[in-house]
């Protein structure tokens, strides 16, 4: 099988989606009120580690 290799800015770009997607999250349920909101958020956290 051949090898795979990113460019740098190609790993800077997905690496700074990721950062956005978690922040999006982050603000959308951080202050929600629900007893669940540190559990949602560390779920979508985990979820955009994934991709």
């Amino acid at each position: 099988m051949p090898k795979i290799s990113y460019s740098e800015s190609a790993v800077s770009a997905v690496s700074g989606f990721i950062r956005a997607y978690e922040e999006a999250f982050f603000e959308l349920y951080r202050d929600s009120g629900l007893a669940t909101e540190t559990q949602i958020i560390e779920n979508y956290r985990q979820s955009a580690k994934k991709t």
